[in-house]
């Protein structure tokens, strides 16, 4: 798992997979709002529009199409788990060094304060794991993890300057940072991966059994995937 999955996952509660087809995504955006009218509301149209969309098959606009997607992140968004987020300024990463299994608990020293809030609100703008991938990564204070860590694309040997703008486009959430972002141009572009296990219960911000959690390793064998 590499950063920005660990992040998405962190902040949604599940691996980011393709996305609901239009017509799944307005039933739920009905479902989660508490009605056709209040769905209407929050996306600015009238319900007279909702309704079409749901009966008739119609397609809304492409800026109908973001809100609703913005009402449906904010719904995996629940006010305690972000509070939580916020808070805490904690990451778990699981994945693989050296081809043995390791656990990454990044916190302070190692992650700037407010890093995670920063995730938070990238994530409710719509960045994609690419794009929270640059924006932890841009927090992270300690050389050695930010070796281990850094985006693909070569953000990490550019200028302090361009990875600054690389961080504040990834913030924006549009798929704009130079970490293989993709686009949002509709399902077909969107990746799959697997469901979290059953027993994760959705929270990724728990310590773990990890004693060492800054290790020396040689130059050029920070690899983590």
């Amino acid at each position: 798992m590499n950063l920005g999955e660990a992040a998405y996952r962190a902040i949604a509660g599940r691996t980011p997979k393709r996305e609901l087809d239009t017509r799944s995504q307005i039933e739920r955006g009905v479902t989660e709002a508490g009605g056709v009218s209040q769905l209407a509301r929050a996306l600015g149209v009238s319900r007279t529009t909702v309704q079409r969309w749901r009966n008739r098959g119609s397609q809304p606009t492409a800026g109908s199409q973001e809100l609703l997607k913005a009402v449906l992140r904010r719904a995996d968004l629940r006010e305690v788990k972000e509070a939580k987020l916020r808070t805490v300024n904690a990451l778990t990463v699981k994945g693989h060094q050296d081809g043995r299994p390791r656990t990454v608990v990044l916190r302070a020293p190692y992650l700037a304060p407010g890093t995670m809030g920063r995730a938070v609100e990238a994530y409710l703008r719509g960045a994609t794991p690419a794009d929270l991938w640059v924006v932890v990564w841009a927090g992270i204070t300690d050389k050695a993890y930010r070796w281990m860590f850094q985006p693909p694309g070569g953000i990490g040997q550019a200028a302090p300057a361009e990875q600054g703008r690389a961080a504040r486009d990834a913030a924006g959430g549009h798929g704009g940072s130079g970490a293989g972002a993709r686009g949002g141009g509709g399902d077909d572009e969107e990746d799959e991966w697997d469901d979290v296990d059953e027993d994760d219960d959705g929270d990724y911000l728990d310590d773990v059994a990890y004693e060492d959690a800054v290790v020396d390793v040689a130059d050029g064998d920070y690899g983590f995937s």
